[in-house]
């Protein structure tokens, strides 16, 4: 499976699984990273991921998110949106 995740508004990726856990014990993504899969419908948190300590089993050493984390910055688009079509008269 290839991931993608977000740093600020910049995606990176795809990356595998392995890469992901890479990049997790590195720093480079963290718990609060958005990242996304193909057929996931919008970028989450790694940290919301249902079962994450079996996904990444790094993460189980890890302190756990605040209840209420800040919300993060908006997601970035990997396909940039249809351009606006011009009505002609």
């Amino acid at each position: 499976m290839k991931w993608y995740y977000a740093i600020g508004s910049q995606p990176f990726g795809p990356v595998d699984r392995v890469e992901l856990e890479s990049l997790y014990r590195a720093g480079t993504v963290t718990a609060s990273t958005l990242i996304l899969q193909e057929g996931m419908y919008d970028w989450v948190p790694l940290v919301d991921l249902k079962k994450t300590t079996q996904f990444l089993p790094c993460m189980g050493s890890q302190p756990k998110l605040p209840k209420d984390p800040a919300k993060p910055d908006p997601a970035p688009a990997l396909v940039p949106e249809p351009a606006a079509k011009s009505e002609e008269a």
